[in-house]
């Protein structure tokens, strides 16, 4: 039973369609900087400096924007049922 986190999914979409760099930090302590261009619900693909590297959601401990992400917009287009 596959259960969506409509959050999770709304937070990593606005993250992706704003093209917003983020730093992610694994569980081993590594930090990798990217942007993300896809993501579902098992990985996450960033893009940095023409790479990409597709990361499991599994070895992720935190992922930091490097600007601020609008949560009211992420929250109305949950409630529309984006």
């Amino acid at each position: 039973m596959i259960i969506k986190s409509k959050l999770q999914d709304a937070y990593l979409d606005q993250l992706q369609t704003t093209k917003t760099p983020v730093i992610v930090h694994l569980l081993s302590g590594v930090q990798i900087k990217g942007k993300i261009i896809g993501n579902d619900i098992f990985t996450i693909v960033l893009e940095f400096e023409g790479k990409q590297q597709m990361l499991f959601k599994q070895m992720i401990s935190t992922i930091s924007p490097l600007r601020p992400v609008n949560l009211m917009e992420i929250q109305s287009s949950q409630k529309q049922g984006k």
